[in-house]
């Protein structure tokens, strides 16, 4: 498949996940209403293996928790718990292009991606180039990751200079439609020496390629504030 169309592919298989279901869970940790009922919504959906919780906790701070569901109990189980990094000005519900802010939201997986070989994941991997180039120019590929010899342009950020930053990462379905200027290229990555990232999400790079090596196409990642209403007390 021609890599310029890699992403729009796969965005039409994201787009058709379903949910659903009860609430009844069992973590190892306490979660405020947001991450109860993220985990709540997948509960009953059997091709949603595993939820990624990224809880804003301030300034571009977050908690990043993994969860794994057991389908014969019907309950999830913390698999990691981490520190990581969002936008250098925090999160946001009405994203838009270069705000350096990190969507909140539930987001599906594209596909996965590395300058470093394919740890094995069940994700589609994109293995980076010199010519890979994630477009943020409001042009015809405006939210994709293109090879720039086959799309014709080199109008975005030029992913294999940013080591360790995209070592590996996880391209997620923010903006599927393209909207001009809503932001563009979400990603889930590796950290690098800025405690901030320009609106993604990035852990530790261990982590990331323990998280590679377990998510399957139809997961979600949750981003989210870190409230806790009266009724989480």
């Amino acid at each position: 498949m021609n890599k310029i169309l890699l992403l729009a592919a796969a965005a039409s298989v994201a787009a058709m996940a379903a949910c659903g279901g009860s609430s009844q869970q069992s973590t190892s940790t306490v979660l405020n209403s947001f991450g109860d009922k993220a985990l709540s919504k997948y509960r009953a959906d059997t091709a949603v293996r595993n939820v990624i919780l990224v809880q804003c906790t301030g300034g571009s701070d977050a908690r990043v928790e993994m969860y794994g569901k057991d389908d014969s109990l019907g309950t999830w189980s913390r698999i990691l718990q981490t520190d990581g990094h969002i936008g250098r000005n925090g999160y946001t519900e009405a994203k838009r292009e270069g705000d350096g802010m990190s969507p909140v939201g539930d987001f599906g997986i594209l596909l996965a991606f590395g300058i470093k070989p394919d740890p094995g994941a069940s994700v589609a991997y994109l293995r980076v180039t010199p010519d890979t180039y994630a477009i943020d120019g409001e042009g015809e590929y405006y939210n994709r990751i293109v090879d720039a010899n086959e799309a014709g342009t080199r109008d975005g950020e030029e992913m294999y200079a940013y080591s360790p930053e995209y070592n590996y990462g996880i391209a997620l379905d923010y903006n599927i439609d393209c909207e001009p200027g809503a932001g563009s290229n979400i990603f889930f990555h590796c950290k690098g020496a800025k405690p901030a990232t320009g609106g993604c999400v990035a852990v530790d790079e261990d982590v990331m390629r323990r998280i590679l090596l377990r998510l399957t196409p139809r997961d979600r990642i949750c981003i989210y504030p870190l409230r806790v209403p009266a009724t989480d007390r």
